[in-house]
């Protein structure tokens, strides 16, 4: 916990204002650690440790080889990922977690609305495939569906970066590389999602939050359960059988697969289409009247 926070990116955060934040919920249990436990109530040899690195104190609470940041009201997620991945603070899997962002960024660098109450993240991505390759957005994606599903929560991906349940964007992803480090920003509706005024005219589905569809959950507990059991997915399921199953693995959560769709941007504009598929590089088949074609970029909208 950056307690005391970081000059012009986030504020300090102590642990008054988290247990007052509702972020924690059933905290500790995602991590191995007492269930019904305080936050003061632990020490070091219950997965809380202390560290001093100039600028603040953190507070680290791990599980296993997982490290989570949590800070307070910061510009972005990212923004808090890239000072501490240049500190060498920031191991590959290791998570950041704050209260809100002020300028927090979407897709094509739009700004996010980011109040408190829902998951605004970064995860420092392994140096491995799927996430080095062109569909590592969706590789994310994908991890975070299995964990959503461990969950009980049937989300499905849209193609290439956003996260739906019953259609409506619940969750999207940004990815960030420099100097061969790539790090996932990730934001999760809980409580709160933006208003259609706020969203791309015509180009956009309805957002809507966790909670309205009837999962309550708090931005810690679902954030450090998704990236536990999508990591677990990982290692199991596509590192041991190699990067080349990830498409066939992505398709079964991939949204309106045969449905008719309208694809703007891109390869292709205002153009309808069936979509068939992942290609093997994470492109989107798409079944377009005059034959098929891969679609590398671009934005999809249910069509008729």
């Amino acid at each position: 916990m950056l307690t005391a926070g970081l000059a012009d990116v986030a504020a300090p955060l102590s642990l008054d204002e988290l247990d007052r934040s509702g972020f924690l919920g059933p905290l500790f249990e995602s991590f191995g650690c007492p269930a019904g436990a305080q936050p003061r109530a632990f020490s070091a040899g219950q997965g809380v440790g202390c560290s001093h690195d100039g600028e603040w104190d953190v507070l680290e609470l791990a599980a296993g080889n997982e490290t989570l940041f949590l800070c307070g009201d910061a510009t972005s997620s990212l923004d808090v990922a890239r000072i501490l991945t240049d500190r060498g603070a920031l191991p590959e899997w290791g998570m950041v977690l704050v209260l809100s962002q002020s300028a927090g960024r979407g897709q094509l660098r739009r700004p996010w609305v980011s109040p408190r109450g829902n998951v605004y993240a970064a995860l420092r991505l392994p140096a491995d495939p799927p996430f080095t390759a062109d569909y590592a957005a969706l590789s994310v994606g994908c991890m975070l569906a299995e964990g959503f599903r461990t969950l009980g929560i049937p989300v499905q991906l849209k193609w290439p970066n956003d996260i739906l349940l019953d259609d409506c964007k619940v969750g999207g992803i940004l990815l960030e590389e420099r100097a061969g480090i790539i790090i996932a920003g990730i934001g999760i509706n809980c409580t709160f999602a933006p208003p259609v005024a706020q969203l791309r005219d015509g180009w956009a589905v309805r957002a809507a939050s966790l909670l309205e569809k009837g999962y309550d959950l708090t931005p810690l507990a679902l954030f450090a359960s998704l990236v536990k059991n999508g990591r677990f997915w990982y290692l199991n399921e596509i590192r041991r059988a190699g990067h080349g199953a990830f498409p066939s693995c992505a398709e079964r959560h991939l949204a309106w697969m045969g449905r008719g769709i309208v694809v703007h941007g891109g390869d292709v504009d205002d153009k309808p289409g069936r979509i068939a598929g992942l290609s093997s590089e994470g492109g989107l088949r798409v079944r377009f009247p005059d034959g098929e074609r891969v679609i590398l970029s671009g934005s999809i909208v249910p069509g008729s």
